[in-house]
């Protein structure tokens, strides 16, 4: 935070993050983001319990409880240098490790209703719901950029949905499934083998055919060169449900 008059610009007094906090619980998203000269500022203020405001003479006292989230590895981040151990020690009190969004995907319906609740207030739209054949093809999608990707998804359907639901075609021209055929390259998480590698494009393949013949099994078994038997196998391995 600042004072009012401590530099050029600053019109009136600023409350800062630590500051706005005190008593209380402040959220720091992102950690793994931050740039190493901050990350000194934040390690000096949990051990001291102490911020600086520019302005003031003197250290201001505040009492907060820090929860810090990251998609990083923070522990590979201190090995190569770029996150200083000590502030990995101090924040690494208790450590929560939430599973990417494709190894929950019980999850997905009722984020989505959530993300739909939100986003038509947010946008002053009303749907009655999302049908069966939309959360089927939100199942069985992989989410590379996890619940972002889901929120960002169901906004393009609030946005340009014409009808009284949620559809599978919204869905399908959210999620632009050309994705799919990416998602192995653009997730670095995703395979690590020639095995994973090829297994998840069979996962996308299939799935992009069976989006072109509309769920149909047989088509899509015929489509695939298969019969039906071998692709309700494959389905099966690979989590993928007959409604998407």
């Amino acid at each position: 935070g600042h004072k009012k008059g401590s530099f050029t610009g600053a019109d009136k007094d600023r409350v800062g993050k630590f500051q706005a906090a005190h008593g209380g619980t402040l959220f720091l998203d992102e950690i793994g983001d931050m740039e190493l000269s901050l990350q000194a500022k934040l390690l000096r203020a949990i051990e001291n319990g102490e911020v600086e405001v520019v302005g003031e003479n003197a250290p201001r006292k505040v009492d907060v409880r820090l929860i810090a989230a990251t998609n990083h590895d923070l522990l590979e981040m201190v090995e190569a240098g770029t996150f200083r151990r000590d502030l990995y020690h101090r924040l690494n009190v208790l450590q929560l490790s939430v599973p990417p969004l494709r190894e929950r995907r019980e999850d997905i319906e009722s984020l989505a209703y959530h993300f739909l609740m939100q986003l038509c207030e947010e946008h002053g739209r009303r749907f009655d719901k999302i049908t069966q054949q939309a959360l089927g093809l939100l199942r069985n999608y992989h989410w590379p950029g996890n619940i972002r990707e889901l929120r960002n998804v169901m906004e393009k359907a609030v946005i340009f949905a014409e009808g009284s639901d949620i559809t599978h075609a919204d869905i399908r021209d959210a999620l632009n499934l050309k994705a799919a055929f990416q998602e192995a390259s653009a997730d670095p998480t995703l395979p690590q083998s020639l095995r994973e590698a090829r297994e998840a494009f069979e996962r996308s393949y299939i799935l992009e055919v069976l989006e072109r013949c509309e769920g149909r099994i047989g088509d899509t078994a015929d489509a695939l060169g298969i019969d039906r038997t071998n692709l309700f196998r494959k389905m099966q391995k690979y989590g993928i449900e007959k409604n998407s």
